[in-house]
């Protein structure tokens, strides 16, 4: 079923703060009393230096007689402050070690459930950084809000209409400095959100640079290329460097622009506040009362403007992450979609169109149509590019078509989910993935609820437990990332028992022998020839020895279905499968 779609960071930033509102409210709450309570200080200063004022001029006679009040209120208000601080710290234990939990979830599940070309597209690491780089700005952009931008904005807004009470002169200055400011401030902060997208996006690129060198280290060994791979890696290093500089000059232009206006703000009101009290409109106590909320207020502009920059530099890692993982699918399972049913396997394929894209020169299908009875084994022929692997990747709903239809048992697949289709089909590919765990994990991928008897049976199957008892972690032996440790055999040799443990009635075969040798892979027709009984298989094969004895072959050509019959028929037709077939070097179809 389609989910609601999160477009951009703050509708996304907005959802997180909903996962923990009571908290969060808890958090805005204590932070604007502790605001209050801080803001009462310079009114409470005030009255205590009045009230000493007092004193000293013989107005009573003891001290503690005269302060008693504004001493007790002083303390009150201290008190507040260290209630209230106490207050969000005990509501962090909570929030902090979860807060990023659901979020990152939610990124992560959206990322799976995007089409193949999303990840075709893509550098898979470069995608885990945004993610990581997304979670980090929600969470460094909430505390920031919370406890620095939020006060300040409540601190700043408060002192200023203080300070026009006080002295409305004094105030209009103050406010005609404050739009000045700020305006100049939104311009640069404009500027770095701009730049701290770009760095962030190079950071995700250096970070899927490293993950795909170190993912086809093999390679990039055998070939002695880690000289060029590193050249790569400090291009984009160069440009992260440039943007990061580009991010500093602004940053150090704000700082110098802070300190010249606070400096002319000051000398400002310092010459207007000491004319006021020569002339008698304002005591002592008013000075400082005025001055402690301008110093304050000079502050928590310095403080607002740049932890509203480090804010905005959160917002674009978040938004980095956000417009490339939480892009609208372009597959997606219809609003009514249940789940698909099969039972003997019949397959239709009815006029079949398909374009990869828009950018794709031509369509791989115009009206291809093809009908596998239940249960009936065949196999695709054609050289690359024929649409072989298109056509099962059609069936397996990894795109959608342009137009057309395919059914299962009479069931449109793309009326019901995509889950329960793919539950009703194993595929053993040409190159296995495999998952850097256990051997015993990646057989029972196959069939996760699978007990380790059923895995081991499996493996037995395939032909590979005798190897792996030899190994000396047994079925508990890490594969290495992608199954790096593993030959190409014994990685194929798992897809073969992943398939037999799921035992799902359609089977897909695509080039499932090529990487093993002759002896293995006569073991292993065996063990396929029982997986195959009473399925409807398709299989792919370029070895064409390898599927000759299935019960029809299609041979393909730029799309379009030319030949349909036996191995045996299509010899006597003697068009392409017989030329294909005479073509053939030590098994292998040559590409043309």
């Amino acid at each position: 079923m389609t989910s609601p779609q999160i477009q951009t960071p703050f509708q996304f930033f907005k959802r997180s703060l909903r996962d923990h509102k009571y908290k969060v409210t808890g958090l805005f709450l204590c932070e604007t009393l502790q605001a209050a309570f801080l803001l009462l200080l310079p009114f409470v200063i005030r009255d205590l230096i009045d009230a000493v004022q007092a004193y000293r001029q013989g107005t009573g006679t003891s001290i503690w007689a005269v302060i008693n009040e504004p001493f007790w209120r002083f303390v009150c208000v201290n008190i507040g402050l260290v209630f209230f601080s106490r207050a969000t710290g005990i509501i962090l234990l909570f929030l902090a070690p979860v807060y990023g939990v659901e979020p990152r979830r939610r990124l992560i599940e959206h990322m799976q459930a995007h089409a193949f070309n999303f990840f075709q597209n893509r550098q898979s690491g470069a995608l885990g950084n945004k993610i990581h780089q997304a979670v980090i700005g929600l969470r460094l952009g909430l505390w920031t809000f919370v406890f620095l931008i939020w006060p300040i904005a409540i601190k700043f807004i408060v002192a200023s209409i203080l300070i026009f009470m006080a002295d409305k002169e004094m105030g209009l200055v103050l406010g005609a400095w404050c739009l000045v400011y700020f305006a100049v401030v939104a311009k640069i902060a404009s500027i770095k959100y701009k730049i701290v997208t770009r760095m962030s996006n190079e950071r995700s690129r250096i970070t899927g640079l490293v993950v795909d060198m170190a993912s086809n280290i093999h390679s990039v060994k055998s070939f002695a290329n880690e000289t060029w791979e590193q050249d790569k890696i400090n291009t984009a290093m160069t440009r992260e460097i440039r943007e990061a500089k580009f991010f500093q000059f602004a940053r150090e232009g704000m700082s110098w622009f802070y300190s010249a206006m606070s400096f002319g703000l000051m000398m400002g009101l310092l010459y207007m506040a000491l004319n006021d009290y020569a002339s008698g409109d304002i005591t002592v106590g008013d000075i400082a009362f005025i001055f402690s909320l301008v110093l304050l207020l000079i502050e928590q502009c310095r403080g607002l403007s740049f932890t509203f920059s480090d804010f905005l530099e959160y917002m674009g890692q978040l938004r980095d992450g956000v417009d490339t993982i939480m892009k609208q699918h372009t597959l997606e399972d219809s609003k009514h979609a249940k789940d698909i049913k099969v039972g003997k396997g019949h397959i239709e394929f009815k006029d079949l169109h398909f374009t990869y894209g828009k950018d794709a020169v031509e369509p791989v299908f115009r009206g291809l149509s093809l009908d596998i009875p239940a249960g009936q084994r065949i196999g695709l022929v054609g050289t690359s590019g024929a649409g072989k692997s298109t056509l099962v990747n059609l069936l397996m709903r990894f795109y959608d078509l342009d137009s057309g239809e395919i059914k299962i048992d009479g069931q449109a697949i793309a009326t019901h989910t995509q889950s329960s289709l793919r539950n009703q089909i194993a595929v053993i590919p040409q190159d296995t993935s495999l998952f850097h765990r256990s051997l015993l994990e990646n057989i029972r991928y196959g069939k996760l609820e699978a007990s380790d008897e059923e895995v081991i049976e499996a493996a037995r199957a395939a032909h590979m437990h005798d190897f792996i008892k030899l190994l000396p972690d047994g079925y508990d032996t890490m594969v290495g990332e992608r199954g790096l440790k593993l030959s190409g055999g014994q990685r194929q040799r798992i897809a073969i028992a992943r398939a037999i443990l799921k035992d799902a009635p359609i089977l897909i075969l695509d080039e499932a022998t090529s990487a093993l040798d002759s002896e293995s892979e006569a073991l292993i027709q065996d063990s396929l020839e029982g997986l195959m009984k009473g399925k409807t298989v398709i299989a792919i094969a370029h070895r064409l020895s390898t599927i000759a004895s299935l019960d029809r072959l299609i041979v393909m050509e730029k799309g379009q279905i030319i030949e349909d019959g036996t191995h045996n028929a299509l010899l006597k037709q003697n068009g392409t499968y017989a030329r294909l077939w005479a073509m053939q070097s030590g098994g292998f179809l040559k590409e043309e």
